[in-house]
């Protein structure tokens, strides 16, 4: 998928926005309460998007796509930084769990390995609302990965905002926009989204000081309010929309069930796709 526009996903001949009249925008576009939460906390979240069909076929896109990785997996290279696993194919960079590194913790992009997933980019469910959050017409996929946070064994993320990752891009960053798809119900207790609540108004924070190579890109958040820290459980098939500037974690896993997410980034107009190169969270 290059790009995708008004056109290409409502079936109008035109892009430009006084055109955005399409059915699914109607249906899906971005809501006035939506825009003052994207604005004013930084993140919306929209329930029940998705059946609990949809997730259901898209956990089995998962296991084939799986099959897939898995092929690449024997002849990725591997190495550690900061101590904790990776592992490179000539398709994505893959974090492994410290813990197991037999378990996958991250895979992007993850698309490349499905057909389904590369479609439900598409999907106007996740797509429409991205029209006005990126103030484009046209929007295509920056990067896409996909979250396993495994029973058990599932590591935390320790407060960073994803900003700081791709400021060397040269990519619009006050107009990309991040969305997580759980496939999982997600609670505190298997390691739901945390986050600062409205710490996105601040821009690229202050990273953490330390000897590791990733360190400085952890947010140091001494200055931030721990009273706005928000815990975003989701059930299986809810959408969050959240800033790249938002500060963002989650804790461990320790239940027995996964907490698995799709998250894709969206940038306005045709760009080309973030092209990781060395590990990030």
């Amino acid at each position: 998928m290059k790009f995708m526009s008004i056109s290409h996903l409502s079936g109008l001949r035109q892009a430009s926005n006084s055109q955005l009249q399409g059915k699914f925008v109607r249906d899906w576009g971005l809501g006035t309460s939506e825009s003052l939460n994207y604005m004013t906390k930084g993140f919306f979240v929209r329930r029940g998007c998705f059946s609990l069909n949809d997730v259901d076929w898209l956990l089995k896109s998962v296991k084939q796509g799986m099959a897939s990785l898995q092929k690449d997996l024997v002849h990725a290279k591997t190495f550690s930084v900061d101590g904790k696993p990776y592992a490179q194919t000539e398709r994505s960079t893959i974090q492994l769990e410290p813990g197991d590194p037999s378990l996958l913790r991250v895979v992007e992009p993850f698309s490349v390995y499905s057909r389904r997933f590369s479609s439900l980019l598409n999907d106007p469910r996740l797509v429409a609302p991205m029209f006005d959050i990126t103030r484009s017409s046209i929007v295509s996929v920056f990067t896409d990965k996909f979250n396993f946070k495994s029973a058990f064994l599932g590591s935390a993320f320790d407060w960073h905002q994803d900003a700081p990752y791709w400021a060397h891009t040269g990519a619009p960053l006050n107009r990309l926009c991040n969305v997580l798809l759980a496939l999982d119900n997600s609670t505190e207790s298997n390691g739901c989204l945390r986050v600062y609540t409205g710490s996105h108004t601040a821009g690229i924070l202050p990273g953490k000081g330390g000897e590791g190579q990733l360190s400085s890109l952890f947010t140091d958040t001494e200055g931030l309010d721990t009273e706005s820290i928000e815990p975003i459980p989701m059930r299986a098939g809810d959408v969050l929309f959240f800033s790249p500037y938002l500060v963002h974690g989650s804790r461990a896993n320790h239940s027995r069930q996964p907490r698995r997410a799709l998250v894709a980034t969206y940038q306005p107009g045709d760009g080309s796709r973030f092209h990781i190169g060395n590990p990030i969270l």
